[in-house]
């Protein structure tokens, strides 16, 4: 792996990157590094004079930024900075069968250190012979609350998550919490 990133820092581009980066604030004063690996990852977080403030390893996981609005605080949104939200698909179990995943979104702090604010069940998916979907969920965060719809099978499950400034979290309803308990012992005994 090693020379795969020395290949790819010296600008020869691989057809699977083995790193992948970008600034998570507008101010540009952290940055995060994915470190691509086979069966566990690693985003790094460095502030503007390169020092290391976070670390967190990962099993497989596809990342992406987003900006999910009510985390920013008041303050930042008054002086136009925004901050990205470092939002990761994580297969929860390494298996030939079946491969479950979870959606997670990780805010930064102030301390360049990210912090989880949620995760949810994303989708579930059988394999061999064929691909067939357990469950596949759709995920929406806005405004301070996040929406989880479920598209395959379809169904009328809802789940909401409110952002509470408190916990630094988005928490579940009460018929959220009940709703994800079943539906994860269902498809963890599956």
């Amino acid at each position: 792996m090693r020379e795969q990133i020395r290949n790819q820092l010296a600008g020869n581009e691989p057809a699977e990157p083995v790193l992948r980066g970008g600034y998570l604030d507008s101010r540009e004063h952290f940055f995060l590094v994915w470190i691509l690996g086979n069966f566990e990852e690693v985003a790094l977080v460095f502030d503007q004079r390169g020092r290391e403030t976070h670390r967190k390893f990962f099993s497989p996981g596809k990342p992406a930024f987003r900006d999910v609005v009510a985390l920013e605080s008041a303050e930042d949104r008054e002086r136009g900075v925004t901050v990205r939200e470092l939002v990761v698909f994580r297969s929860t179990k390494l298996s030939l069968c079946c491969q479950p995943i979870d959606l997670e979104v990780y805010a930064l702090e102030p301390s360049g250190k990210l912090r989880e604010v949620l995760t949810v069940p994303k989708e579930h998916v059988d394999v061999g012979p064929g691909i067939q979907y357990a469950f596949l969920n759709h995920v929406e965060l806005e405004a301070g609350r996040g929406v989880v719809t479920q598209l395959v099978p379809e169904s009328s499950l809802r789940w909401q998550f409110e952002y509470r400034s408190e916990s630094g979290r988005f928490e579940p309803d009460a018929a959220t919490i009940q709703s994800i308990a079943s539906e994860r012992e269902r498809w963890h005994n599956h």
